[in-house]
């Protein structure tokens, strides 16, 4: 499912070409960035992309580039567990590809929303990998079911759209099937009370009605209390 952002990440290069609306620097600076984080150089490439939109504040092509190295930078740091950093550089891609699904570069439009559904969906099966966040992973994909159905109410024609909402779904499934088979095996562990059991529970809850008196039970005897008796014990 995360595969096709990835590989477009690293292919920043094909949205652009030479003439392109700020000219041949920001196409230059596009491919050279695109060959440094094809060479696992995210920082690098962050770093290029940055300084050109110094000149080119404005650019969709440079400011998708630069999302796009965020989320190097995010599948980096989780391949090697920081997990705190990671989802600080996920949000960042996520927040930075959000904002140019409304471009006016109508191909960076489209697949910048697609990449924010990604984002959120990777984030997701990060955290279903661990058993102890599925609770978390199925909120996130829920997450990202929704911004895969938004997306495609903005662009219906885009196959990765339709393609990674139908995985999201199936992943979701599955988990919440996991979920609630887990939970049957905990109920069918806890041993059932036979009715010995159930009827000794009952009696020691035993109580009375009468006016100053109380139950006092010990193991399967029962003695009523009276208001008299308790004087006579006193």
């Amino acid at each position: 499912m995360v595969d096709r952002l990835f590989l477009f990440a690293l292919s920043i290069g094909m949205l652009i070409g030479v003439g392109f609306a700020h000219g041949a620097d920001v196409t230059q600076t596009v491919q050279s960035a695109t060959r440094l984080l094809n060479q696992g150089d995210a920082d690098g490439a962050l770093k290029l992309l940055r300084e050109a939109q110094v000149d080119h504040p404005e650019s969709a092509e440079l400011q998708f580039g630069t999302a796009c190295a965020f989320y190097a930078k995010a599948t980096a740091f989780s391949e090697s567990g920081a997990v705190e950093e990671a989802a600080t550089a996920y949000e960042e891609a996520r927040s930075r590809f959000s904002n140019l699904s409304t471009s006016k570069n109508i191909r960076i439009a489209e697949e910048a929303a697609f990449n924010a559904a990604n984002v959120t969906a990777k984030q997701a099966l990060d955290l279903a990998a661990s058993p102890t966040n599925r609770n978390e992973a199925i909120a996130a994909l829920r997450n990202a079911v929704s911004r895969y159905e938004a997306a495609l109410k903005h662009f219906p024609n885009h196959s990765g759209l339709r393609q990674n909402l139908d995985h999201t779904q199936l992943k979701l499934k599955e988990l919440l099937q996991t979920a609630d088979e887990e939970q049957q095996e905990q109920e069918q562990e806890q041993p059932p009370q036979d009715d010995t059991q159930k009827l000794l529970s009952r009696f020691g809850q035993a109580v009375t009605e009468l006016p100053g008196a109380s139950v006092k039970v010990d193991g399967n005897t029962a003695t009523l209390i009276t208001p008299k008796s308790q004087e006579g014990e006193s």
